[in-house]
């Protein structure tokens, strides 16, 4: 009996990790300055969880950004079920406003669509929205790791990458090659779906639900490389 409840526990326990759902709703104040418009709500299975930061702490409201990784990591932190871009795009929203200056957002006069650049620790990172403001997680999500060195927490540019602005912290784009950034797991699943961005004014806003899926092997296509301005 004892050996049937553990199996009973281990299916169940499968089943619900393939099943669970994943639903976002974010707000970001590019310009810094109204931080009272941002905002974070991630909803794992019917459970909700606001969040954003507080300027009497220095930190998170409500202190669930670990809760957060918790939420959209595998193996103790170390395999993402989310692009690392999302993930790092979500943390603004409960970071002091002040790293507004990491994060742009910019037309796409190619697709139609937006482009939002992040950097965060000497990495890039670019998300690509359609003309309809739509994001697929599985194609439209770019990482670059390693664009600048740590030096004791300030992280300084690698000369070939850096920009003609020797006081930016921000590296030349048009030096990077992006790779595809997607979540992966030990057991080949991750969430999967389609976001919904729009920018109205200053205010970033992203929202929309994923599925945990099993990945499918498929064959890289132009999708599976950024647009370029």
């Amino acid at each position: 009996m004892k050996k049937l409840f553990l199996l009973l526990c281990a299916f169940f326990c499968a089943s619900s990790l393939f099943a669970q759902t994943l639903k976002l709703d974010f707000s970001y104040d590019l310009s810094g300055k109204n931080g009272q418009k941002n905002k974070l709500i991630w909803t794992l299975d019917g459970a909700k969880t606001k969040d954003r930061y507080d300027t009497k702490t220095g930190a998170s409201l409500n202190r669930t950004t670990l809760s957060l990784k918790n939420s959209v990591t595998d193996m103790g932190g170390k395999s993402f079920l989310i692009p690392k871009a999302l993930y790092e795009l979500m943390l603004f929203a409960v970071s002091n406003p002040g790293y507004s200056k990491d994060i742009k957002v910019q037309k796409n006069e190619k697709t139609g669509g937006l482009d939002i650049l992040m950097i965060h620790r000497g990495n890039a990172y670019k998300i690509q929205s359609d003309a309809d403001g739509r994001i697929d997680v599985l194609k439209d999500f770019f990482i670059f790791n390693n664009f600048a060195k740590n030096s004791d927490g300030n992280f300084v540019i690698e000369e070939m990458f850096a920009s003609e602005d020797k006081n930016s912290s921000w590296p030349d784009f048009s030096k990077i090659t992006f790779e595809a950034d997607k979540g992966t797991q030990k057991e080949n699943k991750c969430y999967q779906g389609t976001l919904k961005v729009q920018l109205n004014g200053d205010v970033l806003k992203l929202s929309g639900k994923l599925l945990m899926k099993e990945l499918k092997a498929e064959k890289e296509s132009p999708k599976d490389k950024p647009e370029d301005n």
